[in-house]
């Protein structure tokens, strides 16, 4: 910002109180402002009062007055005169104090707006008072920061007689008006341009060696701000890293690399029951989780090689699947992955191993299994349908448990080959049919899973296979094959599929799920040259919910969360749950990082929202979302989701509640 003018109570430099009035804009200055508001002109990243020590330059400008006679100014593009000399008397105590005198200055000033817009070197103008004004262009850093004036002046003599009738018109004192006539002084054209030239340079120089102290004091401070930054950052994401090893609801321990174990989290306490203490070294904790001798030195061998390949090899560690015995006798199975983490010198320092728990989903596979081991007892029973279809006839022959498995009675069936298409499900009957043509011309073997529509609404899956029969041209003659129901084992496997791809409490994709989908959607924008978009999103106050109400309170409030976030987004995003409270949206093909945004904060204004429970209550909590963009953040779909977590973190430490892009 430019220096104020002083108040009407301060002394202005060289001003009698009684011309203060019009020292503060003795040019009508109107016109710089004009001249600022040009489309063109670029802001100045500095400002020139900050530049040049003004209250020097108006010792400097009186001193030129005394010398060379001819007043000095330095105007901004607010109008405020920055630095001055004393002015005409001629001007300021007759034409500018003048009604009429004075419309002939404004013009004056008009003409020296319209020259400067032009671009000229400088502008001069004689008004239509008698008096020449000039005025030029003060540029720093190619930028146009100022005006420097110079005036009032005559470039030859004054035609006296002009002045005796303007005198007379205007009604000034004529003694008074001639004697200031006389304090003007004569200037040749060209000294103009090059006193207006010395004091631009002037200016200039002293502005250009401001600028680069100013820009040195400035650059030095913003590199020890970003040190100073950088340094609480790193304190602070080293603190929260460990808030959310600790927090994090999946086990998680720390062994050194002499095989002390020097930490484990909350969830590997709650989970196997064992506490530090009892799992002091490597040893005693695969003795406690493995107590069979034999069993358990495989199982460590095996562990052993797999580290030191990664270690070696800078490979990462391949995941393997455990099954430990817990505290309390259960056994869990897990799926085990570590990672080294060095110390500040390099060196391999600890191993860091995190416990995926697939319990459920190997019960689950378990029960697919045995499942699977029925259906086929089953069809050893005879709870298979077969038919026989006469190919050149059209005629088509089931067995009573076809009728069963399509759900129909005999009556009902119309047999042929168009009644049997009629009952396969509409988004399944193209590919059934296109399947039969290509087993009657001999190209494929008859061998299909598709949808029946039965009479009730109800929709079933059965398995077809068939051979096919031809004469001795290759026409088929007849198809005969089995169909068997497999809906038990398709709601078995889409339930696996559920437990393994998606949160069981909210329903929406869990880690494994977005990660795959997010590695796809940037290796799709990395060909198409399109944009991806991450939002992190962490639940603020959502730890007094569970404390206060309880944890089904905290259940039923996450799924309505997950509604909510949902009910925000396109059909091609993808919400997902990680655990606890954070969950990640997936935004594929986004337009930038402003379109990012939008949605981050439509989300965010949702869930502000008070959420009203069935009794009643009201559960207030708000959310901290970062937003992190490839290509612009990250080059790849780990580096994104890490880029969306540090700016989440950031918006939680700006006060919560907000939506904060990756830097």
């Amino acid at each position: 910002m430019t220096k104020p003018l002083p108040s009407p109570e301060q002394p202005m430099f060289f001003v009698r109180p009684s011309q203060l009035d019009q020292m503060r804009d003795p040019l009508h200055a109107s016109w710089n402002r004009e001249l600022a508001a040009r489309e063109a002109a670029p802001a100045a990243d500095f400002n020139l009062a900050e530049l040049i020590d003004f209250s020097k330059m108006n010792e400097v400008f009186a001193s030129y007055l005394e010398v060379i006679g001819l007043p000095v100014a330095i105007i901004d593009f607010n109008g405020v005169v920055l630095a001055s000399s004393n002015w005409q008397r001629l001007c300021m105590e007759y034409h500018r104090s003048n009604e009429n005198t004075l419309g002939r200055c404004l013009e004056s000033d008009t003409s020296l707006s319209r020259q400067m817009q032009d671009g000229t070197n400088y502008a001069i103008y004689r008004c239509s008072n008698g008096l020449t004004d000039c005025a030029s262009p003060i540029i720093v850093d190619g930028q146009h920061i100022a005006n420097l004036f110079i005036g009032q002046f005559f470039l030859q003599p004054p035609d006296l007689a002009y002045f005796e009738a303007q005198c007379a018109r205007f009604g000034f004192e004529r003694e008074g008006y001639f004697r200031a006539l006389a304090e003007v002084p004569i200037v040749a054209e060209e000294r103009v341009a090059a006193i207006l030239k010395m004091l631009v340079g002037f200016a200039n120089l002293l502005a250009r060696q401001s600028l680069a102290e100013h820009r040195a004091r400035t650059a030095f401070r913003d590199v020890e701000q970003q040190v100073v930054e950088r340094t609480q950052a790193l304190a602070r994401s080293e603190q929260r890293m460990r808030s959310i090893i600790e927090l994090s609801p999946i086990p998680k321990a720390l062994w050194t690399a002499d095989g002390h174990t020097s930490y484990v989290n909350a969830a590997f306490v709650r989970s196997f029951g064992y506490t530090l203490a009892e799992v002091a070294t490597a040893d005693t904790f695969w003795e406690r989780v493995i107590p069979e001798p034999q069993a358990r030195a495989a199982t460590v061998a095996a562990w052993r090689q797999r580290m030191e390949v990664s270690v070696a090899k800078g490979l990462p560690f391949q995941p393997t699947e455990l099954t430990l015995t817990c505290q309390d006798g259960d056994v869990r199975t897990v799926i085990a992955e570590a990672v080294v983490i060095g110390d500040d010198a390099g060196h391999d320092d600890s191993r860091l191993t995190v416990f995926y728990d697939i319990t459920q989903l190997k019960r689950a596979e378990s029960a697919l299994r045995a499942s699977k081991e029925r259906l086929e007892a089953a069809a050893s029973a005879g709870i298979v349908g077969i038919w026989d279809w006469d190919v050149v006839n059209n005629r088509l022959v089931w067995d009573q448990v076809m009728y069963k498995l399509y759900g129909l009675r005999e009556g009902d069936f119309g047999g042929a080959f168009e009644a049997w298409a009629a009952s396969i499900h509409p988004d399944d009957r193209a590919y059934a049919e296109q399947e039969i043509q290509a087993a009657l011309r001999g190209e494929r073997a008859y061998a299909i899973e598709f949808r029946v529509l039965w009479p009730d609404g109800s929709t079933h899956y059965l398995k077809a296979v068939s051979q096919t029969t031809f004469d001795a041209h290759g026409k088929p003659l007849r198809m005969t094959g089995v169909n068997y129901d497999t809906t038990a084992q398709k709601e078995i496997q889409l339930q696996l599929d559920k437990l393994a791809y998606y949160d069981l409490l909210t329903g929406l994709p869990n880690r494994r799920l977005l990660e795959d989908r997010l590695q796809q959607a940037v290796a799709l924008a990395q060909r198409k040259r399109r944009k991806v978009g991450v939002l992190f999103i962490d639940l603020d106050r959502f730890k007094p919910v569970n404390d206060r109400y309880g944890h089904e309170a905290g259940d039923w409030l996450l799924k309505q969360v997950a509604k909510r976030v949902k009910a925000c987004l396109r059909a091609s995003d993808t919400p997902s749950r990680l655990g606890g409270d954070e969950f990640v949206v997936l935004l594929p093909d986004v337009l930038g990082a402003q379109d990012a945004v939008s949605v981050a904060e439509k989300i965010r204004a949702s869930l502000e929202q008070p959420f009203r429970m069935d009794d009643g209550k009201l559960l207030d909590i708000s959310s901290s979302i970062g937003v992190a963009l490839y290509p612009e953040h990250a080059d790849d779909a780990r580096k994104l989701l890490m880029c969306g977590d540090l700016a989440m973190y950031k918006a939680k430490q700006g006060g919560r509640n907000a939506v904060v892009a990756s830097a």
